[in-house]
């Protein structure tokens, strides 16, 4: 049943992990200045509404709800494309870290997602998905909002020297 499936997912172990991008997949820039801090960041705030839970949220109610694939197939579309904008962004070194880990993150949500896409053939993977994006969910928005935050109070303190 339903019910059970999703109790049954719970249950399960998943990967929490996230793939770590190598340092020579980083485009480095060598100023650390406000301007180039944040013009990093507007470019890397494009990207956290897909990171969003309510976009997710809504994407796979209506995948279980009513087996459209629409919208987890727009969202892990968006995560790849914009994973691939992030490869090709200029990273200070002060945000090395937040680039690695919205990097790591989208990659890890990405496959997340391809994995609810089995729906139909594998409703239990697909349940199991979900579980694992809660739990990537949990472990890593609180950080990618810390780092963000991080940045943001390092270019203002930078701004104001």
């Amino acid at each position: 049943t339903p019910d059970t499936l999703k109790i049954f997912a719970r249950a399960q172990t998943v990967a929490t992990k996230l793939p770590s991008p190598k340092q020579d997949q980083i485009l480095l820039v060598k100023s650390d200045s406000a301007t180039v801090l944040l013009d990093y960041l507007e470019e890397t705030e494009r990207i956290l509404p897909l990171i969003g839970k309510n976009r997710a949220q809504s994407a796979v109610s209506s995948l279980f709800s009513s087996g459209n694939t629409s919208p987890i197939e727009s969202l892990a579309w968006s995560l790849r494309v914009n994973q691939d904008k992030l490869f090709g962004q200029a990273v200070p070194p002060a945000a090395v870290s937040l680039h690695k880990l919205m990097l790591g993150y989208l990659e890890a949500a990405g496959v997340t997602y391809e994995e609810m896409l089995k729906y139909e053939d594998d409703p239990v993977r697909a349940t199991v998905a979900v579980h694992q994006m809660d739990e990537i969910d949990k472990r890593y928005q609180p950080l990618i909002r810390q780092e963000v935050a991080r940045i943001r109070a390092l270019s203002i303190m930078r701004l104001n020297q």
